[in-house]
């Protein structure tokens, strides 16, 4: 049962927390929800769950079903495809923009060089043990990182929005690969993809920082449908989501 302290809002706070599940796979495409079980889970009553639900259905990332219950989304292939093609357009420029704003001594620049030192680190770190959450740390350190430039702009907005569309895939591939050897080796080929990107950036290569961007994308968009397709515990349903699985609130 989750022990967080709640804020005055209730709903906000419900609403934060099951999007988590949901993004993060605790909750897993197709799942079916019980309102219920979410209010024990988060020490909550109902009404700030319903609340929170409502929410996350107009967001796309839970539907009712016909028989009126409340099932987390299914990931199709037409979601992961949109939102890779719009990553595509977006984060090549960011990272252009990121490359111009790297003066000498900057805040960025410090950032770039550490985030650079702990890929290093992580690469060489004991990879038999299977580290998804120091890994997932680093992943999102990059894509803060090249987000700086443009805060407070609506292509920042626009970004919040793909990412976490795309937070909920890459979860999925990396945390439900089938064998721990599988877990390692896809770590440790995204991280290198990850080091590509940023040792562009520090050489102040924009031409090649977006070539390694674009790269990373596509390999991460058919790393997610190899997911989806060799998935044993989650099979597919013939509309292309993953068929229910037991887990929180089901």
């Amino acid at each position: 049962m989750a022990t967080k302290k709640h804020p005055k809002r209730l709903g906000e706070y419900a609403y934060q927390e099951i999007k988590e599940l949901i993004l993060k796979n605790k909750l897993v495409p197709g799942q079916n929800l019980s309102i219920g079980y979410l209010a024990e889970y988060l020490n909550l009553s109902q009404t700030p769950i319903r609340e929170a639900l409502g929410r996350l259905n107009a967001e796309g990332l839970i539907v009712h079903t016909a028989h009126k219950k409340l099932r987390v989304s299914g990931i199709t292939d037409a979601d992961v495809v949109q939102t890779y093609q719009a990553r595509k357009l977006l984060e090549p420029q960011l990272v252009e923009l990121l490359i111009q704003s790297l003066s000498k001594g900057s805040v960025l620049l410090r950032a770039t060089q550490k985030l650079h030192k702990d890929i290093i680190e992580f690469l060489e770190s004991d990879m038999s043990e299977v580290h998804i959450d120091l890994y997932l740390q680093i992943d999102e350190q990059l894509n803060e990182l090249i987000m700086q430039p443009v805060r407070g702009t609506l292509t920042c907005e626009l970004q919040v929005i793909i990412n976490e569309k795309s937070l909920r895939f890459r979860n999925y591939a990396e945390t439900f690969a089938t064998e721990d050897t599988q877990k390692e080796n896809m770590l440790r080929v995204i991280s290198k993809e990850h080091l590509n990107i940023v040792r562009a950036i520090l050489a102040r290569d924009s031409d090649m920082a977006k070539a390694y961007t674009l790269i990373h994308l596509e390999n991460s968009m058919q790393r997610t449908f190899d997911s989806l397709r060799h998935a044993k515990d989650f099979p597919m349903e013939p509309d292309g989501t993953l068929k229910a699985a037991a887990g929180i609130g089901s």
